[in-house]
């Protein structure tokens, strides 16, 4: 991510996160109250448009769990995005394990 970029990326995580059943946005300060059980649905949503965890992020979760407060500064952007596999994929999946093995 670019400096240039960033703005832009902040914006659209902002809206991606505001999209989502459990963010509230009270006085400018978002915030996300999801179930453990929803983090995994989050997290494949943010992936699918190219926003992943940061290092500092995984490890405050790891030692001191989910935090709900300022979910923007948890997430970063970058140059790939990741989505399920579809039938389409299959030729080159089938490749790829014929060549691992």
């Amino acid at each position: 991510m670019t400096p240039s970029s960033y703005p832009r990326d902040l914006a659209a995580l902002r809206t991606l996160l505001l999209s989502q059943q459990w963010a509230t946005d009270q006085q400018g300060s978002l915030s996300l109250t999801l179930p453990p059980t929803e983090l995994p649905t989050l997290l494949r949503t943010l992936a699918a448009q190219g926003f992943f965890p940061t290092q500092a992020w995984l490890r405050r979760f790891l030692t001191q769990g989910f935090d709900p407060r300022q979910p923007e500064q948890w997430f970063e952007a970058r140059a790939y995005r990741v989505r399920s596999a579809t039938l389409d994929d299959l030729p080159i999946l089938l490749q790829l394990e014929a060549a691992c093995w």
